[in-house]
């Protein structure tokens, strides 16, 4: 399976918008710094509202808590939600502050948590997500590049985008009518 990168959904983005000699210019890497920083952000925007909203990317690490809280720039990740904190299998109430986990574990502890991943520039590899796919973050970022350059059809796109992320949040097979009604 091919890796999704930001410039393959960028390319896309601009397929789908009808913008072929910029789909030329990302796929070739000739396109100005100003554009291709344009593309990385909101190509990182989608990806980090899909992260933080549909599809946490979740990890679990060792950590070292003393005086009851424990310094979240220590680990590598951006961390967008805790989830757990643990001891020895055991479950501890913790508080998530802006920088930091307050609670009363103290020493060696694993750490649930979901992250928002770095992408920096058009060859970063996007983490594969469960269903979600390169169209998918296409259409966001084309709804993305409508709305910051004022273009008419950012409702196309956007709508496009949630309804290809509702579709992936629907369990396979389960499809859902509307009721009929008889009189």
């Amino acid at each position: 399976m091919a890796s999704m990168t930001v410039g393959g959904c960028a390319k896309r983005a601009a397929k789908y918008l009808g913008l072929r000699e910029l789909a030329h210019q990302i796929e070739s890497g000739t396109m100005g710094d100003e554009d291709r920083q344009q593309f990385v952000s909101m190509t990182r925007d989608v990806v980090h509202e899909i992260v933080t909203e549909f599809f946490p990317l979740r990890i679990k690490k060792v950590i070292n808590i003393a005086g009851g809280s424990f310094d979240l720039k220590e680990l590598n990740e951006q961390v967008a939600h805790v989830f757990s904190v643990r001891k020895g299998g055991v479950s501890f109430r913790f508080r998530t502050r802006f920088d930091r986990v307050e609670t009363n574990a103290e020493g060696e502890c694993e750490i649930e948590f979901s992250y928002l991943p770095v992408l920096s520039s058009m060859d970063t590899v996007i983490p594969i997500f469960a269903k979600i796919n390169e169209r998918i973050i296409g259409y966001g970022v084309a709804a993305e590049y409508c709305l910051i350059n004022g273009l008419s059809d950012a409702l196309l796109w956007d709508k496009r985008y949630k309804d290809a992320l509702r579709k992936t949040l629907l369990p396979k097979g389960e499809q859902r009518l509307r009721k009929r009604a008889w009189w």
